[in-house]
């Protein structure tokens, strides 16, 4: 800012309620009635003496007290009083803009630590969700391969006790036509009192029995086994599907706290250089009404009456002609015409 001048500002010796009149457009007179509040000089001389800008709220009165002023002083013609208080309204409305800018950018420094605070707060909030859903994870599945473990061991009982059944062997224990054979002859030698041949068929059908009970048996013992093997390889991969399971949710946890993490990282991050190099996209969004701004930018405001007066005084016409005192009787009869004069009237 400039150097201040060291005398006191003249203000006009109006003192009011900083209301003010305009004397009708018909009138010669630019007399400009003023009234100014004290508090409105005090503000002035602060600002002027001590560079203190007055609250948000008085500014807009400051400064059409001081457009006032310049336009008094140059319809009173005192072009040199004008002249100061238009520079003291050109530093009131820099410093007013400076203190705008410094105050819109404080808060907008503000808003964004605010931002960045909650973003952290987020972040910490999903980690803590994630690890109670990955501990909640943890325990659904062990309770569902828990649940499986005891299904799979039910079956395996009820497999055993399935293969253990007479029901179950009893397809394999059918004996051959042959065999059948053999035991009706040796009924049929026993009725007929050969015991001799009843004997002999006897041995036959014990050694027929006893080849097809080995054959039948390894029957039933290769169809047991080949159902325990298929009953082990559904358990198996019921197993697997379960781990797999359990894994495949841990990974969507994991892949959803990271792409939401990295979101909010780069939000931060875009803060941070918005932050550090001083640019604020949101200021134009700033959700400041109409007055608030008004009041942060008192420059660019004036009354209605003084832009009314002071474009009558541009539409003005500030000369027109010299104004010349009158010739009293510039020219005088000589004595001799006086006397020719006064002879001819009488």
């Amino acid at each position: 800012m400039k150097k201040k001048s060291s005398k006191t500002p003249k203000f006009p010796n109006m003192t009011s309620n900083d209301s003010f009149q305009i004397v009708p457009s018909s009138s010669s007179s630019w007399f400009y009635c003023t009234h100014n509040s004290p508090r409105c000089i005090e503000c002035v001389q602060n600002f002027i003496r001590h560079n203190i800008l007055p609250s948000f709220v008085e500014r807009p009165l400051v400064a059409q007290y001081l457009k006032r002023q310049v336009i008094n002083y140059t319809l009173y013609g005192n072009y040199e009083e004008a002249s100061k208080f238009h520079e003291y309204s050109h530093q009131f409305s820099k410093a007013c803009l400076d203190s705008m800018r410094e105050f819109t950018q404080s808060a907008q420094i503000s808003k964004i630590n605010t931002e960045m605070t909650e973003l952290n707060r987020r972040i910490d909030t999903m980690r803590n969700q994630f690890r109670s859903d990955m501990e909640n994870l943890k325990i659904k599945s062990l309770e569902e391969y828990e649940k499986l473990i005891e299904r799979q061991k039910n079956e395996i009982e009820e497999f055993n006790i399935m293969w253990s059944s007479e029901e179950k062997l009893r397809k394999y224990s059918k004996p051959s036509i042959e065999l059948q054979v053999l035991r009706d002859k040796e009924k049929s030698m026993i009725l007929q009192k050969q015991y001799n041949q009843a004997v002999y068929f006897r041995k036959e059908a014990e050694k027929l029995e006893e080849i097809e009970t080995k054959r039948a048996q390894n029957f039933a013992q290769r169809d047991c086994e080949i159902q325990k093997q298929s009953l082990f390889k559904r358990h198996i991969n019921e197993k697997q599907s379960c781990s797999v399971h359990h894994e495949n949710e841990e990974i969507a946890l994991k892949e959803k706290l990271k792409k939401d993490i990295e979101k909010i990282y780069a939000r931060i991050s875009k803060l941070e250089y918005d932050k550090e190099r001083g640019f604020f996209p949101e200021h134009n969004e700033s959700p400041l009404d109409e007055d608030t701004r008004a009041s942060h930018a008192p420059m660019a405001l004036s009354t209605p009456r003084t832009r009314e007066k002071y474009l009558e005084f541009r539409q003005s016409v500030p000369f027109k002609k010299l104004v010349l005192k009158p010739i009293r009787k510039p020219a005088k009869l000589s004595r001799n015409e006086k006397y020719i004069k006064s002879a001819i009237l009488t």
